[in-house]
């Protein structure tokens, strides 16, 4: 008797059958088992709310695998709030062998009960796709367990958006520290005078935050370089400031917010560590 083994890898089921005989019984049946059904991702569409142009949307492109799909729920939560709940955004019919999945800053809105002023820039979406397919079976990250949501899967039974605004420019000014509590060059709710000016380029601005003076003098300026449509942030990599005779480096990435002047980075101190610096416009 030879021995044979049914794999369902996409769904962690591992059937071995020692007697052909035993093939008669539908337990063992493979041909009896349910397929399922998955998405993957085939692309992404946008990824970032513009908190000032709420009907604009956000979305990803899918592909089916196994079983026939009637249709997708799409549901969401703000990472935000301490309310986790699944809020369902809308359902969309699946038609042919791929999808686009989207949803508009008034969906979402609607979805969650908000206003445009909840919509806070920094604040991240995730989105939850359920599959149900056409023998009312429903499948998404709660039931398809680890396998299936494994990276080699391509799965897309979830997806995040970030909440942005553009940048505009005209960020020099005066800041208070909301946040250096890793570093800890500053408290919170120090005020940095002249912490930001604009430029030297387009689309940059030049902290003049670290050292701070009582510990160290500055050494190069950390320039941040700002994408105006979503102010994303990167700072390049930069010898900014000598510690007692150390030279210390930075480099990070972030957000800088013209419509709430906040300043959102995370920068890596090399050698040090990853810290937070936030800061907001006075």
């Amino acid at each position: 008797m030879k021995l044979k083994l049914f794999l369902a890898a996409a769904f962690g089921i591992l059937f071995a059958v020692s007697c052909k005989k035993e093939l008669n019984n539908p337990v063992f049946d493979y041909d009896k088992l349910g397929q399922g059904a998955y998405l993957t991702l085939a692309s992404t569409q946008n990824l970032n709310f513009n908190a000032a142009n709420l009907p604009a949307s956000v979305g990803i492109t899918v592909k089916k695998v196994g079983s026939p799909i009637e249709k997708v729920n799409v549901f969401v939560v703000d990472d935000g709030s301490a309310d986790q709940t699944w809020k369902l955004v809308k359902s969309v019919p699946f038609t042919g062998d791929s999808i686009m999945l989207s949803a508009t800053g008034t969906e979402v809105a609607k979805a969650l009960g908000y206003t445009a002023v909840d919509f806070l820039p920094g604040n991240t979406l995730t989105f939850f796709n359920q599959v149900v397919t056409t023998d009312g079976i429903i499948y998404d990250i709660k039931n398809t367990g680890l396998n299936v949501n494994a990276p080699d899967f391509n799965s897309s039974f979830t997806w995040t958006a970030a909440v942005v605004c553009p940048f505009t420019g005209g960020a020099a000014g005066d800041y208070e520290v909301i946040d250096d509590s890793g570093w800890a060059d500053y408290g919170a709710g120090t005020v940095i005078t002249g912490a930001v000016t604009d430029g030297p380029g387009a689309n940059q601005i030049t902290l003049h935050v670290y050292p701070n003076p009582a510990f160290g003098d500055p050494v190069n300026p950390m320039i941040v370089n700002i994408d105006p449509a979503t102010g994303a942030a990167t700072v390049p990599e930069v010898k900014y400031g000598d510690y007692g005779g150390t030279i210390v480096s930075a480099k990070g990435s972030g957000f800088v917010f013209s419509c709430t002047g906040v300043i959102t980075l995370t920068l890596t101190h090399i050698s040090y560590g990853n810290y937070p610096l936030v800061l907001k416009k006075l």
